[in-house]
C-alpha cells in the first residue's frame, strides 16, 4: 500500500541532510538495508538548484553529499526503497518544494506505512494549519478561478483594478463580464461564468443594480461559490438571492478592507494551491 501526506508548516532553519540521513537508520532498525528500484518504486535522487540547473544521483549517500555543498535550492526529490531480504519491502519518499512537504510511504506492511508517517512527522516537526470544525464543513476544494461583476464606470473600473490585482497575485485566474443594463444576461457573460468556480460581484453607487442581481443568482443556481463586495453606502438588498453567499461590506474607495475577510474565506472552503 501507498500513504502520501503533505505538510505545509516545518522549521525555517531544518537540516535536511541531517533529517535524510535518519533514513537508512529507520530502516536498519528494522532489519532492512537499501533495494534495487522495482518497476512500481524507483529509487530517485534528484535536486533541483534553480530552474537551470539540477543534479540525479546514484544513491541517497551521494545525495547527501551533493545536498550539503548546496545550502540554495528550490526543491528536492529522494526516493529509496528498503527490504528485509524475506519479502518485506518498504519504499521512503520525501519530497519538497517551497510550499510543500510530501512523505510518501510505501510498504506491504500497514503497520510499518504509519510508524513510518508517524517518524518522518516527528524527524521534520512537520504539521499543518488546524481546521476547524465550521471550516471543515465548508471546504469545497474549488479552482482558483473568479469571475467579477461589476459597474462599467470610473469607480467600477478603479475597484475592479485594485481587486483583480490582488486575485492575480495570490494565483487567480480573472474573468470580467461586459456591460449592460437589463436583467437578461449575454450568453457571452454567462460562458464565462460557467467556466469559473466563483464569483464576485462589486456593487458601487447609490443606483440601481440589475445586473449584480441577476448575475449572481445566475451564479447561484449553477453552483458558484458566490460573494458580494459591497459599498457601505449603497442602497443594495439582494435578500432575492437568499442566503447561500457571503456579502462583505467596505468604505467607500476601501475595497481592500475586505481583503483579509476574502482570504479567510478562500482558506475555509479550500481554494487550490492557496
Amino acid at each position: 500500500m501507498w500513504k502520501t501526506v503533505s505538510y505545509h508548516i516545518w522549521p525555517r532553519d531544518t537540516d535536511f541532510v541531517l533529517c535524510l540521513s535518519q533514513i537508512p537508520v529507520f530502516a536498519a532498525e528494522r532489519h532492512m538495508m537499501q533495494a534495487s528500484k522495482e518497476v512500481v518504486w524507483d529509487n530517485t535522487y534528484m535536486l533541483h538548484i534553480s530552474d537551470f540547473e539540477w543534479v540525479s544521483c546514484d544513491n541517497i549517500e551521494e545525495f547527501l553529499r551533493v545536498l550539503s555543498k548546496n545550502e540554495a535550492f528550490n526543491r528536492f526529490e529522494c526516493n529509496t526503497l528498503f527490504s528485509d531480504g524475506k519479502g518485506k519491502k518498504l519504499g521512503i519518499g520525501v519530497q519538497y518544494n517551497r510550499r510543500t512537504l510530501e512523505f510518501t510511504v510505501r510498504s506491504n506492511d500497514i503497520d510499518l506505512v504509519n510508524s513510518a508517517h508517524v517518524f518522518l512527522k516527528d524527524l521534520f516537526k512537520a504539521r499543518n494549519p488546524s481546521v476547524t470544525v465550521d471550516e471543515g464543513k465548508r471546504v469545497k476544494y474549488l479552482q482558483p478561478t473568479v469571475f467579477i461583476g461589476r459597474h462599467f464606470d470610473e469607480l467600477g473600473d478603479e475597484y475592479y483594478r485594485i481587486l483583480e490585482m490582488f486575485l492575480t497575485l495570490l494565483g487567480f485566474e480573472v474573468k470580467q463580464g461586459e456591460e449592460y443594463s437589463s436583467e437578461t444576461i449575454p450568453d457571452k457573460v454567462r460562458s464565462r461564468i460557467d467556466t469559473q468556480d466563483i464569483y464576485i460581484g462589486i456593487v458601487s453607487g447609490d443606483r440601481e443594480h440589475p445586473w449584480l442581481i441577476a448575475e449572481p443568482a445566475y451564479a447561484l443556481g449553477k453552483g458558484k461559490h458566490t460573494l458580494l463586495l459591497a459599498e457601505k453606502e449603497t442602497r443594495y438588498d439582494p435578500t432575492i438571492l437568499g442566503r447561500d453567499f457571503q456579502q462583505l461590506r467596505f468604505p467607500r474607495g476601501q475595497i481592500e478592507k475586505t481583503f483579509t475577510s476574502l482570504l479567510r474565506e478562500f482558506r475555509a472552503v479550500r481554494i487550490k494551491g492557496l
